[in-house]
């Protein structure tokens, strides 16, 4: 059984803590007891090839492993515990555990991490920290509320029982070496979204006469009808975009703005490239220009430049930086 004393049903996810070398550990017997979903990411990213090789540790050879007697340790029955430890969260707490052992999991991992979605695998909260403190003495006084995290840390009860840091130790190589692969898998498969793309997706709008109003349509709210045969408005409008868009025969460019920016004094051709648009890309490219939009206008009605004449204290934009950019196209941002 597991030792679940202050930790019962417990949610293992983020937080920071002390950093430290990392090294080599097992491959063999070592085995992943979640798969890492794909995020569908079409962005461009650094290579993360050279992770593998990037420890500097000594390595943890297999014949260790071999000496355990057989029996588990106390971290890895918790672990694998679905009630104590949710498969959901399972590769999380691992990197947690191997940062808890030294491992610098913030460096090893930091090519994925800086990934579209990947960020929470190296975040750890004070209260995943907690339950761990209460797991491994469940006699600790500690005030989670009033504790720093970098406090908190150092109350950390370190591992006495060698078949934990081992288990630790490999199931962690096992995950690093998933997380390589599957986002090496990723980066040879999915062509990456250029500027371009995005400006060809919105250019195309206007001009087929069928885009604006299929896209008027997608903003109000389909009837049963439609809904009974799984289609609606927006649906119609996302089969169009993506129709136009994968056309290579279309043709489209950006009109001459030397007004806006250098970088726009001639006009930039948007051709299709490798880059496929499907439902889901598009929903998605919509979804974060909506965003980004709804930034820049507040950003531009609290510069004092907007229609309310809106305009933050002086001491607010001292907080904030430069407050004289704000407003003003910066093509590095």
């Amino acid at each position: 059984m597991s030792s679940s004393t202050a930790a019962a049903a417990t949610d293992p996810t983020d937080d920071s803590g002390p950093p430290a070398i990392v090294d080599t550990a097992i491959n063999a017997m070592a085995q992943s007891q979640s798969t890492l979903e794909d995020d569908g990411s079409t962005m461009t990213y650094p290579s993360v090839r050279h992770i593998t090789s990037a420890h500097d540790g000594q390595p943890l050879s297999t014949e260790t492993l071999l000496e355990d007697d057989g029996s588990s340790g106390q971290v890895q029955l918790y672990v694998e515990n679905d009630v104590d430890t949710p498969p959901d969260n399972r590769i999380k707490f691992i990197n947690f555990l191997a940062k808890t052992i030294g491992i610098d999991v913030e460096s090893d991992l930091k090519d994925i991490a800086d990934r579209r979605g990947k960020k929470k695998l190296v975040q750890f909260t004070k209260t995943v920290l907690y339950r761990e403190i209460m797991r491994r003495d469940p006699n600790a006084k500690v005030n989670k509320n009033n504790t720093s995290l970098d406090a908190m840390w150092k109350l950390l009860p370190a591992l006495t029982d060698e078949r934990d840091v081992v288990y630790i130790r490999s199931q962690y190589s096992s995950i690093r070496q998933r997380l390589v692969q599957d986002v090496e898998e990723t980066d040879q498969s999915i062509a990456r979204r250029q500027d371009t793309d995005v400006w060809r997706f919105f250019l195309l709008i206007p001009k087929f006469q069928d885009l604006p109003r299929a896209y008027t349509y997608s903003q109000t709210p389909s009837h049963r009808e439609m809904l009974d045969g799984r289609e609606t408005y927006k649906s119609r409008f996302l089969k169009l975009m993506v129709q136009y868009f994968n056309d290579s025969n279309i043709s489209v460019s950006t009109p001459s703005q030397p007004s806006l920016h250098s970088c726009f004094s001639e006009p930039i051709l948007c051709d299709k490239g490798d880059f496929e648009l499907t439902e889901e890309k598009a929903k998605k490219i919509l979804g974060d220009s909506r965003r980004h939009l709804t930034t820049m206008i507040n950003d531009w009605e609290r510069s004092g430049n907007g229609s309310n004449q809106q305009r933050l204290d002086e001491d607010v934009f001292d907080e904030l930086g430069d407050f004289d950019a704000w407003g003003r196209f910066d093509p590095a941002s």
